[in-house]
């Protein structure tokens, strides 16, 4: 029962493990909201750290304006099932994920709460809204001022979009509608990583709709520990997602979802470009795509991911040609400067690997792949034997960074 004034109809739900040294700075900022929210809900996954001390402590030296409830595992299940056994706790209207190292921005609770009610009444089938964030590193220090903002497109072809790459549905700074999570069972527990991604597929296949903010509401953490951070991990969530749908559905639903069709060959790539994926389905992809070719080299995208093809199929001479293609369209597209300057150096051109891979540092100052290239190149190693880190999507707008 609730007994506090509040001006959020909200609980906020924190999965902790493995928390305890950024937990308090957290735990502050969520103190620290401009609008009373209904309650707090930190649920401990079995932490073998002192994160649970630190949160009673936490708790004891400060006065609260919102109910309380905190939970511990007696074996640890993961982040999937925490997240949903603290929803399932849930008194509120909404709900809001929060991951225990990120730093909520004052106006956080507020501004997701006010959105999802405006949007709800443009139309019902809104039931998530996502915020924007800005990335830290583990020192409080800011990796890229650019925030990293969702992507939002007609309902038509979003899902087509979703199922293709996450346009920004993340846990930390997540609102949703608590009744509609409640119903659909909440995260699947056999995703490690992107359960915030399936859950939006999920919902999106569904018929529900989801709203990206184009403003940060708080830092997100970049650090070794980031599950996020593992591909493996991420490619292995991608094949749970589509073997859920069905993979002949999810690309039935990409090739259908846009009108243009190179911009529905260019995703139908982009799906299965991953090394590791699922590379039989990429090469069909690649065969049908090529059929496009002349109809489409205004589309520096797709001709992008052609040239990916034309790499995975050792026809170094075509790859050299379609990027030089995208280049022409497009100087400054960062991933054709290093994958170019990765077969410049290949052909023994130094100077001109030198200078396209400091133009894709010049764009990207934390791209990794050119980095590394550059520092091969730099040593003067020569020869196709040499492993060049070749990139296989168009990079996002903003890179997320890893930490060291």
């Amino acid at each position: 029962m609730h007994y506090r004034d509040y001006s959020c109809d909200v609980s906020v739900v924190i999965p902790i493990y493995k928390g305890e040294k950024f937990l308090k700075k957290t735990l502050n900022s969520i103190l620290n909201q401009n609008c009373t929210f209904k309650e707090l809900i930190l649920v401990d996954d079995n932490s073998p750290d002192n994160s649970w001390k630190i949160t009673y402590e936490f708790f004891d030296n400060n006065s609260l304006d919102f109910d309380l409830k905190i939970v511990r595992h007696k074996k640890n299940h993961g982040a999937a099932y925490s997240y949903t056994h603290g929803a399932f706790l849930a008194e509120s209207k909404y709900v809001i994920f929060f991951d225990q190292d990120d730093i909520a921005m004052k106006n956080m609770v507020e501004t997701l709460y006010k959105t999802i009610i405006k949007k709800n009444k443009e139309d019902k089938r809104y039931v998530i809204v996502v915020g924007g964030v800005i990335q830290i590193d583990e020192n409080d220090d800011v990796i890229n001022d650019k925030p990293i903002i969702g992507e939002n497109f007609s309902p038509d072809e979003f899902l087509a979009r979703l199922l293709v790459r996450n346009r920004g549905c993340r846990t930390g700074g997540m609102i949703v509608d608590a009744n509609v999570f409640k119903n659909i069972g909440g995260f699947n527990p056999k995703i490690k990583s992107a359960m915030d991604w399936e859950l939006c597929v999920r919902l999106t296949i569904k018929g529900y709709l989801v709203y990206f903010l184009d403003k940060p509401l708080l830092f997100y953490r970049r650090h070794k520990r980031n599950i996020t951070s593992n591909v493996k991990i991420g490619i292995e969530d991608t094949r749970v997602i589509y073997r859920s749908i069905g993979l002949e559905n999810v690309v039935k639903i990409v090739l259908n979802g846009f009108k243009d069709k190179c911009e529905a060959f260019y995703n139908y790539m982009m799906m299965f470009s991953l090394p590791g994926l699922n590379d039989e389905e990429f090469k069909a992809a690649c065969k049908k795509a090529k059929e496009y070719y002349d109809g489409c080299k205004w589309h520096k995208d797709f001709l992008f991911l052609l040239s990916v093809c034309a790499l995975k199929e050792e026809d170094l001479t075509f790859a050299y040609e379609i990027l030089n293609r995208v280049l022409s369209l497009d100087k400054n597209y960062a991933s054709a400067l290093n994958n170019l300057g990765c077969l410049e150096a290949m052909f023994g051109n130094w100077e001109k690997a030198k200078k396209l891979l400091n133009k894709a540092l010049e764009l990207y100052p934390n791209y990794m792949d050119a980095k590394e290239n550059l520092e091969i190149v730099k040593k003067g190693k020569t020869g196709k034997r040499v492993t060049y880190h070749f990139t296989y999507r168009p990079l996002r707008k903003t890179l997320t960074t890893y930490g060291t």
